[in-house]
């Protein structure tokens, strides 16, 4: 609304065109981006598809072993293939960033302004965080969540935002452990139900409290929450371990094929 309002004033003092221009931004907003959820999937699934290829112990299509040619082959061809669609997003999001510009866009306090410098930093900082988060086994939303509230980006918008990253991350991580065989079906499956459920009563608690008490705070507490925890958990069982194990197999560097069965 408050954009809406702003922009309708801005809107007198243009030109036709850019008025025109300005008036199918704010329409476009208001639509699903059909073009760019296509992108995301059309990576998402080359990123699967390599993943399949490359196979593991359960499943094999074509009885690629651990440290072969093909095998670095198809493991490193994942990454050109991510940049070329990060290259992709980057340029178009520039391009929209101008367009907006040249048609007196509002921008809010709380928008990114995705900028040559901002499309550079921001993405540089989200593969940190998803590093970092799979290095330490912990969701990347959780590390990309407080990261957003952070950039100013309003916290439903956030929060949404991690929800859409974790679907496509987390459907990969998923086929990545099948194709491991690393994944119980039957826990597997009680495991996606009480996650399905859960998630669903939270989404509609939350909602129904914001909407009555006209605040965003519950996420962002909810994000700290969570993040606390999932903090605390990793130094307990990395203490766990350490204590029932020893230090030495818990910081011992294990081999590329060691998931494989091969030293």
């Amino acid at each position: 609304a408050k954009r809406l309002s702003d922009s309708n004033v801005e809107m007198g003092s243009l030109t036709v065109a850019t008025s025109v221009a300005l008036k199918d931004i704010l329409e476009r907003e208001h639509s699903t981006p059909w073009r760019k959820i296509i992108a995301i999937s059309f990576c998402f699934t080359g990123t699967v598809v390599l993943t399949i290829l490359k196979g593991g112990d359960s499943f094999q299509p074509l009885g690629v072993e651990c440290g072969t040619p093909l095998f670095w082959f198809l493991s490193l061809l994942v990454l050109p293939w991510v940049c070329s669609f990060a290259f992709y997003f980057r340029k178009w999001l520039l391009a929209e960033y101008h367009i907006r510009r040249h048609a007196g866009y509002h921008f809010l306090e709380e928008d990114i302004q995705w900028n040559e410098t901002a499309t550079i930093r921001y993405p540089a900082i989200c593969s940190m965080a998803g590093m970092v988060a799979g290095l330490f086994g912990v969701g990347g939303g959780i590390v990309k969540g407080p990261l957003m509230l952070e950039m100013g980006v309003q916290p439903q918008v956030a929060s949404a935002t991690a929800a859409t990253m974790i679907l496509f991350t987390a459907s990969s991580a998923t086929i990545s452990y099948y194709t491991f065989g690393d994944i119980v079906p039957d826990y597997s499956v009680v495991m996606f139900v009480v996650g399905f459920c859960c998630t669903y009563a939270g989404q509609v608690g939350v909602s129904a409290y914001m909407k009555k008490q006209d605040r965003q705070s519950p996420i962002v507490i909810a994000i700290g929450v969570v993040v606390l925890i999932s903090a605390l958990m990793v130094v307990i069982s990395t203490l766990s371990t350490g204590f029932q194990k020893g230090w030495g197999p818990l910081l011992a560097a294990g081999g590329v094929c060691s998931a494989y069965g091969i030293d």
